[in-house]
Parts: C-alpha cells; structure tokens; sequence
C-alpha cells in the first residue's frame, strides 16, 4: 500500500482583503478630486489604479510615491506616466495631476457614442457586415480622413491624429521609398495610438530626396564602417544585411518601452534565410506578427502566392501574418478567399491611389479614368469612391462573391443577365 507523504506544514498568510464594488457607492468607487480613495488605499494607490488626468489628457500612472502633506493639507508626492504606449515614462509632481472625477471615469469608460444620421443606418451596418466577413483584415493605406474603414495604414510621415479617427485598427508603417529611424516611427505610432507598428527596415527602394527619409538608417551601399546613428561598425553590405540591421534597431528601442506585442516584423526574400536570421536573433521569440514585403519585385502571380505559402509553413499556425501589397488580380484574390488561413492581413493602396490619380478599378483588377469634379470637398468625394474599392476588396476574398459570375474568363464561365432582367429587357424591346 503506497504511503502519502506527510505535508510539510506552512503558516497560513493572511489574504489581502477585497473589495467588492458592489458595495461602493460611486464616489468611493471611483473617487474624485477631493474625495477619499478606496478603504485601505492610498493616493499613490489610487494613481496607479485610475490613472490622472495630465496637460488634458487621460494618462497611464505606471508607479508614484507619496512623500507627505504640505502645510495646507495638499497631499505631495512623485508619479511616474506613460503617455502613450509607445512613449518611455515622465516623472511629474502629485501636483501637475488630475484625479479622474466620476465623471470623467464613467465618459472614459464609455464606448463612443457619436450620433449617426438614422438614414445611414442601414448603409453602415451592411459595410461592417462586409468587413466582418471577410477572412482577411483589409488594410487600406489612408492619408485621407473623409472615409471611414476598419482598418488603415498609416505611413509615419502622413501619421495625424485625424486619420486615425477614421479607422478602427491602426498600423503605423515605416514608410514607402523613403525610411524613418526608429524613434521617427514610433513617434508617429505614439501620436496615432497606433494598434501596431512596422518595425524600420531598409529594401533598396529608399530615394534619399523624398522628404521625411532619414539619412541615419542603414543604407544598402554601405561599405564596412562606422554608422553614425549606432555609433558603431557595421557590415550592412546589401538590402538583405541592411534590413536586418534596420530592424535590429527598432527592437532595441521596441524592448525599451515593452512594445514588442505591437511590433509587425518586415521580412525580405529570400523568406527562409531571412526568418532563420531572425530566429538566430530571437525575434520571432519576441514578436507575434510577421509581415512579407517585397512582393511587388515578384512578377509572377503565382509565385507570390508560393511565397505566402513558404512563410507559413516556416512559422506555422501561432503567428499572425501580413502580406505587404500582394496584388487586387483574380489569382491573388482566389487563392486568399480558397485558403482564407493563409495570411491573417493585407495591405492594399488601391481604395485611394485610384481615385486620386482620377481612376477607378474594376473587379478585374483593370483601372479605367473617371474624371472627379474640381473645387471644394473632393477629399470627401474621393473618399466615398475608395470606401467602395476597400469594399470591393473585402466581399472578392469573402464566400458573399461569386467568382464565376465576377471572372467569368478566368472561369470559362459567361455572365448573362438573370430572368427578371433579361424579362425586362424583352419588355423594353417590345414597346
């Protein structure tokens, strides 16, 4: 018969007594300017649970230490804030914050409720249904505000506050032919609120006289030597060792501020060698989301596709992946929609290039010139014809498109009119 061993005896702690909310009434629940904190807390507890209010804005306490009471009465003391997620900590004196009244506490919690015009109603919820539907999150690249969608990407340079009211989820990028240095992203990341961050990497594509580039980031011609930004030797002979070196800095500055879950890794062909790379560098331990870039020097459809499929086959199923630009062609969009766990998210500039450039794309992937009036407000019709491509985009990758009707080359299909038009059309012959 087995024995059971004897337990080694422990004393019994004393649990910490909590507090049901239940029984609070508002004031003692959420305080206020003046009023007392939770039973047992102190000011400094009570920062570091609601937070303060700090030059307006509604701030993160991340510690703060009571030093004493002023003659007065005033309570005194230091806090450390974190403005933003992406911003490093500030120390700031008791007396520079704002206790959230209950006020202020039930706004702050509260979801927005900005009133929409009820005969927009129908119309708003029938695009969220679209993009709710579709497998993929459709980023749309965005410098425009008078268009609503649920996912925008935003470069650093063109990062505004406005923009990212006009979107649901943000990620900020770290730019088109031109590079900012990490601090230069993660600045816009912070003004943005950004969901997610491109980490700064280097693809051969930078032209040093777009404004915004920063000329401390690595460059491809770069011979063995000292960098000035890092301040020390460099091999970064190529796209492929400036790209690592690029992001190796952004991650230093990432681990700094506890950003790394909101960190989209850029990788570069050739895909496997690169993600061996990161493994050895321990990135892919540090980060969740992965994004393939250099699909545009891909010229073959096909090939893309496989080297979407060579990406997760690397990284399995546990990691998000993001396919930077991958192409609004039939063969991209049937291959995404038939294997919707292929990638998680894309990024598409057609919705507004298009239109800006006086165009608008068929579902055939062909642009054909649509002429937009000139004058006021243009911004906002533009806007409205690049919430339909972005629409467009989503229903093509979700079951709600019929590809035989809407390629029918491609399907070998032809597209005839259904019975009530073609009935209609006999109508109209006949009179």
């Amino acid at each position: 018969m087995a024995r059971s061993r004897p337990s080694t005896p422990v004393s019994e702690l004393e649990p910490k007594p909590t507090i049901d909310d239940r029984d609070l009434s508002p004031r003692e629940r959420h305080g206020s300017r003046g009023a007392g904190p939770r039973p047992g807390e102190d000011r400094a507890d009570e920062l570091r649970r609601k937070g303060a209010f700090y030059d307006g804005e509604h701030v993160e306490v991340v510690s703060a230490f009571t030093t004493g009471v002023s003659e007065d009465g005033t309570i005194e003391g230091e806090a450390e804030i974190r403005p933003t997620d992406y911003s490093e900590t500030i120390p700031v004196p008791y007396s520079e914050l704002e206790l959230p009244s209950d006020g202020a506490m039930r706004s702050l919690a509260r979801e927005d409720t900005t009133r929409v015009p009820a005969y927009y109603e129908a119309e708003i919820d029938a695009r969220e249904r679209i993009a709710e539907d579709c497998p993929v999150d459709v980023y749309c690249s965005s410098a425009n505000r008078f268009w609503g969608w649920k996912y925008k990407l935003v470069s650093y340079y063109k990062a505004a506050e406005r923009i990212s009211d006009s979107g649901g989820e943000i990620i900020v990028d770290s730019g088109v032919n031109r590079w900012g240095s990490p601090d230069d992203v993660l600045a816009a990341a912070a003004e943005v609120d950004a969901d997610y961050v491109m980490a700064t990497d280097v693809t051969g594509m930078e032209d040093p006289t777009k404004d915004y580039h920063n000329p401390a980031m690595p460059n491809v011609d770069d011979a063995p030597g000292r960098n000035e930004f890092t301040d020390r030797r460099t091999e970064a002979s190529g796209v492929f060792d400036a790209a690592l070196e690029g992001i190796e800095m952004f991650m230093g500055r990432a681990r700094e501020l506890g950003v790394e879950d909101r960190v989209i890794l850029p990788i570069q062909p050739p895909y496997t060698d690169f993600l061996d790379a990161c493994a050895e560098r321990g990135w892919l331990d540090e980060v969740g989301y992965v994004a393939v870039g250099g699909l545009l020097t891909i010229n073959d459809v096909a090939d893309r596709i496989d080297a979407l499929r060579e990406v997760r086959s690397y990284l399995g199923d546990g990691f998000r992946i993001h396919a930077l630009a991958p192409g609004r062609d039939a063969k991209m969009i049937d291959a995404l929609r038939e294997n919707p766990s292929l990638v998680d998210s894309l990024d598409n500039s057609t919705p507004e290039q298009a239109p800006a450039n006086d165009k608008l794309p068929g579902a055939s992937g062909t642009q054909t010139r649509h002429q937009f009036p000139r004058g006021d407000d243009t911004s906002v019709l533009r806007g409205v014809a690049a919430a339909m491509i972005a629409l467009e985009t989503a229903q093509m990758l979700s079951g709600k498109c019929d590809p035989v009707e809407t390629w029918p080359d491609r399907y070998g299909g032809v597209v005839s009119p259904g019975d009530d038009d073609q009935a209609q059309i006999e109508d109209w012959a006949a009179d």
